[in-house]
């Protein structure tokens, strides 16, 4: 047996292992729905396209969510990656009636109320919401709109995020297309 052979079989034996750490099947779930997205994006920079077989995937695992969150990914201009000149990211995602939620790249985190709802709550039955499934298709997509903004922009949006009384922060769009941003 190859030392790569061992290594996995002993990942595998660790992580069936009662002794071992306990895992939930939300981070089960959780970590599926990290690999359907990494392989629908694979599809996506080979095929060009998100085929059938890759949308059936990702309904498989977010439901009803994806349905919301395509139709805001095919709003224009409604994910917009922002980038400071020192290269820290954010996410802005138009809401349906509150302005924009900000959100941090690739973390599953929204303050929308849906996410607080159905994925924080003591009832959650969602993986995450629409405003984060559609920064995550915008992406893989190539649909967001990109937009490099200042630091001081950006220390503003990520003060905003982090100072927000109720933890829900929803900041008023700070983002105005021009004709140079990317569709």
């Amino acid at each position: 047996m190859s030392g790569k052979n061992v290594n996995k079989q002993t990942h595998a034996t660790a992580a069936c292992d009662s002794s071992s750490t306990q895992m939930s099947p939300r981070w089960i779930l959780s970590n599926i729905s990290k690999d359907v997205l990494k392989e629908v994006e694979a599809i996506v920079d080979e095929e060009g396209e998100l085929t059938e077989n890759a949308m059936r995937a990702l309904n498989s695992v977010f439901g009803s969510v994806l349905e919301r969150a395509i139709a805001i990914v095919e709003k224009p201009d409604s994910v917009c990656e922002l980038q400071s000149p020192f290269g820290r990211k954010l996410v802005q995602v138009s809401g349906t009636s509150k302005g924009v939620y900000t959100l941090y790249p690739e973390e599953n985190y929204c303050p929308c109320e849906a996410f607080h709802y159905f994925v924080l709550g003591a009832n959650a039955s969602e993986l995450t919401c629409k405003h984060v499934l559609a920064a995550w298709l915008a992406r893989i997509l190539g649909e967001a709109t990109q937009r490099t903004i200042s630091e001081e922009e950006m220390t503003s949006l990520l003060l905003t995020l982090l100072v927000s009384d109720d933890s829900k922060s929803v900041v008023p769009n700070s983002f105005e297309p021009t004709a140079g941003d990317k569709l």
